[in-house]
């Protein structure tokens, strides 16, 4: 080992982690702002709204999906987003050929970078009942079938969902041209429709797990950080592993190591 001079990275990495894990793991969850309620803060406030505004401004995060603008593959179409500390999927099947047309929230649990665990979440309407249902024997109750939510939208084409699991909850709003189309139906089969999601400031995650912590450090995804910041937290680390890995190689090899 010499004069264990590589084992200086090594132990800049330890030790900046370290104090960075307990750090973050001191501030108090009230401290805990989203960027979209710094935004609300100096808000102009306007005289006539559209709906989806004023979602926007009950919610602490919101996520908005245009579907003509998503993931496609054959019958599928999915969104996968984070909101509120939570990785979660929107995911629809229009399949003319079996007659399927169905929707799924799904709640995803990862492990650094990997997913460890998917599950359905239930589709709860306004009135308190589940409008969803299990799939294939699945107890879990999370497939909504889309003809059977169409009366749960008003004239102006919108409709109020919960979307629950064991872990957390949020809201779902639905939203058609109706000028277009003569139901929700009609337009889904179209691929031509809006969803937002929006949760409440006492459902956000703002817990990290140390894989959590180092995969976003890592990759310049610390939360609510300035792009620049993330940067210069990231780079010095990249530059430890780069080296560390340079001492390892040339240890590894016989007659290059001191």
């Amino acid at each position: 080992m010499g004069d264990l001079a590589e084992l200086k990275g090594l132990i800049l990495v330890i030790s900046f982690l370290s104090c960075f894990f307990i750090l973050v793991g001191f501030i108090p969850a009230s401290l805990f702002q989203s960027e979209q309620a710094q935004k609300m803060i100096d808000l102009d406030i306007p005289e006539v709204y559209r709906a989806y505004e004023i979602v926007w401004l009950n919610y602490s995060e919101i996520e908005y999906i245009n579907s003509s603008e998503a993931n496609h593959a054959l019958t599928n179409h999915w969104k996968e987003f984070n909101i509120g500390g939570w990785d979660v999927q929107l995911r629809w099947i229009i399949d003319p050929t079996f007659n399927e047309y169905r929707m799924m929230v799904w709640h995803e649990t990862k492990w650094w970078i990997f997913i460890t665990d998917t599950h359905g979440m239930k589709w709860i309407n306004q009135s308190g009942f589940i409008v969803s249902d299990p799939w294939e024997g699945d107890d879990n109750d999370h497939v909504c079938w889309v003809n059977k939510i169409v009366n749960c939208f008003d004239e102006n084409g919108f409709a109020k969902f919960r979307v629950q699991c064991d872990h957390f909850g949020m809201d779902l709003i639905l939203k058609y041209d109706t000028t277009k189309y003569p139901n929700f139906f009609e337009a889904f089969k179209n691929n031509d429709f809006h969803a937002c999601f929006g949760i409440e400031p006492s459902e956000l995650n703002t817990k990290l797990s140390a894989w959590d912590l180092i995969g976003r450090l890592l990759f310049f995804q610390m939360p609510e950080v300035h792009p620049v910041i993330n940067m210069l937290i990231a780079i010095p680390i990249w530059t430890c592993v780069a080296y560390l890995v340079y001492v390892l190689i040339l240890k590894a090899i016989p007659f290059t190591g001191g």
